[in-house]
């Protein structure tokens, strides 16, 4: 039985059978937050417990998803100070939080590193892939193609100075930038709106 942080495991204790989230695996035993049945959330501590008491749990998806999502549940007071103190102190690269937002599954507010992307774009993406125009003679030719599909068809407001800024930003070189926000163009939009935009708003107010 191979766990990974995430799954959802039946913790055996004697003739007892609960529910817990893997948090860690170790070699032998696996760190979990066991769940509360009758709360229907996931207890405050977590428990270390050998592999020979655990079960991976095949849920079916319904399930899994009227189950808590294990991120820590917050008041929506105590959400908005993390993200305002994370916009004001940026020299901590593991705080990244810069949004707040209620989730269903744990009722309750949680903080998230990720911006809030239009999901109109998400939706165009999947209506209109990119599909280039044979032949592309260079790699400025390729990323102009890109641009424009970005720009006109998906509708992500970018000009040229930063789109190629953004490119730089997110790979070494424009080739592998380009080949990363090809296979997964919905990451990139992440990127641009978490980094790009709001880096160019701090700017603006200094």
């Amino acid at each position: 039985m191979a766990l990974q942080k995430n799954d959802w495991v039946w913790i055996r204790i004697r003739n007892d059978r609960r529910l817990g989230l893997v948090l860690a695996v170790r070699k032998h035993v696996a760190v979990v937050r066991p769940l509360f049945k009758s709360r229907r959330q996931l207890q405050p501590y977590h428990e270390t417990i050998t592999m020979r008491l655990l079960e991976k749990a095949d849920l079916p998806r319904e399930e899994i998803c009227a189950l808590p999502c294990g991120k820590r549940i917050l008041s929506i007071n105590k959400a908005f100070e993390i993200v305002a103190a994370n916009r004001i102190f940026t020299d901590n690269p593991e705080r990244q939080e810069r949004r707040v937002y209620y989730c269903t599954r744990c009722r309750g507010f949680h903080t998230s590193s990720k911006s809030k992307v239009p999901w109109i774009l998400f939706a165009r993406l999947r209506s209109d892939p990119f599909e280039p125009q044979l032949p592309i003679h260079t790699d400025n030719h390729l990323k102009h193609q890109v641009l424009v599909w970005l720009r006109d068809h998906i509708g992500v407001p970018l000009s040229n100075n930063l789109f190629d800024r953004s490119l730089l930003q997110y790979a070494p070189t424009y080739k592998e930038a380009l080949d990363k926000l090809l296979i997964d163009p919905a990451a990139y939009l992440h990127f641009v709106y978490l980094h790009v935009y709001l880096k160019d708003r701090r700017d603006r107010i200094r």
